[in-house]
């Protein structure tokens, strides 16, 4: 267990000397320290900062009452200089305080006694499991930070928005429907065959498959879509053929007949007259 300090608070360990459970550190900022400071005798600075040490030990946070003597003591000068320091305090309102009936004097940091209010109410906001009501009570103690925090989450959100909605496009997009292979080399959907099937009947659109498939084994052609070559030409070839006797599409002992221009510049295949 750790002793009681003296009088002065130095070395104040105990429960009843300071506060239980403090932190070891209170917070600084350089900006404000500068900027408020920077006008005033090193020595004011000096005497300020050894202050606020005692300040922050004080069993009210912020806030020491102590006499003339004491007060002299922790900033090591004799009593006349440090009460001119204390009076340059309270005029450049550096500190606020107060000379007392019994000789003593107070002094406050507005600083550290918002922080600690503060602080508090975090404590309690975190006691309740973060109370909205208790929430709202904060101060902005750096603006600069918080706008740049915010703009960051802003970016992040948007970010985020964007990445989600590729991914919802790329789930929605409609995948291609997969083809069928028909004999060696003709590929079709379910649904192109169906269509096939209603609009040639099965014995044309049969027809049509065998034509199309012995005509790529025997010229190494690739179509984009067989669906649309069969409507294209080979339907009308077939039928053709059809009509006339000897005719196959089949690959064999022919001779070739002239055909027409197609309308991607290939000739359509020319009719195989079987020979034997």
């Amino acid at each position: 267990m750790r002793g009681q300090g003296n009088e002065n608070g130095e070395g104040c360990l105990s429960e009843r000397g300071c506060v239980v459970g403090k932190s070891p550190a209170f917070q600084f900022y350089p900006n404000d320290w500068s900027r408020d400071l920077e006008e005033h005798p090193l020595e004011i600075e000096g005497a300020w900062i050894r202050i606020l040490c005692k300040l922050w030990w004080s069993e009210t946070r912020g806030q020491m009452t102590k006499t003339l003597d004491q007060w002299a003591r922790i900033l090591r000068e004799k009593n006349k200089k440090t009460e001119k320091i204390l009076q340059y305090f309270f005029k450049n309102h550096i500190a606020d305080g107060q000379y007392l009936d019994n000789q003593n004097i107070t002094i406050i940091s507005r600083r550290m006694v918002r922080d600690f209010e503060i602080s508090k109410i975090r404590q309690e906001v975190g006691k309740l499991g973060g109370n909205p009501g208790l929430k709202k009570i904060r101060e902005n103690l750096d603006n600069q930070n918080e706008s740049k925090s915010a703009s960051l989450l802003l970016q992040s959100s948007s970010s985020t928005s964007i990445k989600d909605k590729r991914l919802k496009d790329k789930k929605t997009r409609v995948p291609a429907l997969e083809k069928a292979l028909f004999l060696d080399d003709v590929r079709l959907t379910d649904k192109q065959h169906a269509a096939l099937f209603q609009k040639f009947g099965e014995a044309d659109t049969q027809r049509a498959i065998e034509y199309l498939n012995n005509y790529k084994q025997s010229h190494g052609k690739k179509y984009d879509s067989d669906y649309h070559t069969i409507l294209n030409w080979v339907i009308e070839r077939v039928r053709e053929n059809g009509n006339r006797p000897g005719i196959t599409g089949s690959a064999g002992a022919s001779t070739p007949k002239a055909g027409r221009a197609q309308s991607d510049g290939e000739p359509y295949p020319v009719d195989l007259v079987v020979t034997g």
